[in-house]
């Protein structure tokens, strides 16, 4: 079976950075597994990976919602898939 992988719809955009993180210097990264309908909607958000800190696991889980994607596609037709996609939390792209 050929399958062509789900692709975003529009740039995503990035998780909010939590104010609580900033404070306290953490960054790190989180692998999110996303399902999506064939319509490229987000239907389900699970984190395979956290980043150490619950704080930012909630937001990435919260901005990959909003993400839309161009479904994925199988002998033509879109289907229901899933993606994997790493979200990073890093201090120095906070800085402006």
């Amino acid at each position: 079976m050929e399958l062509q992988a789900p692709q975003y719809a529009m740039p995503a955009t990035p998780p909010d950075y939590p104010l609580r993180a900033l404070r306290r210097g953490w960054q790190g990264q989180v692998l999110l597994q996303l399902q999506l309908d064939a319509v490229g909607r987000v239907t389900a958000v699970e984190v395979v990976r956290s980043s150490g800190y619950p704080v930012l696991d909630r937001a990435a889980e919260q901005a990959a919602r909003r993400w839309r994607f161009k479904p994925a596609i199988r002998h033509g037709r879109p289907v229901a898939s899933y993606v994997k996609i790493p979200v990073d939390f890093q201090l120095k792209d906070q800085r402006r």
